[in-house]
């Protein structure tokens, strides 16, 4: 189920899709991952369907529509900002704790192309995030992302949307399998996916 949510970053009102589980039978917080889109809002329609599969994976999803992108495909998007966007996903991380279905402890940032360069910056300002998974193609220059952070991280380089979840979805339950939390070194091995 996708619902529309939204909530403060800064002094500008976000809004984004929040996709929950149908069957939550425990009726406990659930695991978490937030998805960044590609520059300029590109291709906000892949970050709703890697959400809409990672949902069905049993994961709670929040895609950002940011403040500066028009939702009308056909109009001119606005410039760039990297504050900004760093910003509004920073707010989104602190909402997405806050949510009751959320489990705080497990959460985990998926970035898209360019948006995992924005994304790698929003997680060096906070430590929401247990994990981050990078889904681009090899040319995309994102390589040197996780040696940036404390967390685990893996890249994917599937680009069609159903492997490229798939992948994300046992790469996080693998890393919330185990007993303790892990660092970057420690997931070493598991730090990259590819077909």
């Amino acid at each position: 189920m996708k619902v529309t949510v939204t909530f403060k970053a800064q002094d500008r009102l976000l809004e984004a899709g929040l996709f929950i589980p149908e069957s939550n039978s425990d009726e406990e917080p659930l695991a978490s991952v937030i998805i960044e889109g590609a520059m300029t809002g590109a291709g906000p329609k892949y970050a709703d369907q890697v959400a809409r599969r990672l949902c069905q994976e049993g994961f709670v999803c929040l895609v950002v529509d940011h403040a500066f992108y028009r939702e009308d495909q056909r109009a001119p998007h606005s410039w760039e900002s990297p504050s900004k966007r760093v910003a509004d996903i920073v707010a989104a991380l602190n909402f997405l704790k806050e949510n009751n279905v959320v489990n705080p402890d497990k959460i985990v940032a998926v970035g898209l192309c360019a948006g995992a360069e924005y994304m790698a910056q929003a997680l060096m300002n906070t430590d929401i995030c247990k994990g981050f998974v990078i889904i681009d193609e090899d040319r995309d220059g994102v390589a040197d992302l996780p040696s940036r952070l404390h967390i685990p991280a893996t890249r994917i380089t599937d680009y069609s949307y159903e492997l490229a979840s798939e992948d994300a979805a046992i790469w996080i339950n693998t890393l919330f399998s185990q007993m303790s939390p892990l660092s970057r070194h420690d997931f070493a091995a598991w730090n990259t996916f590819s077909e």
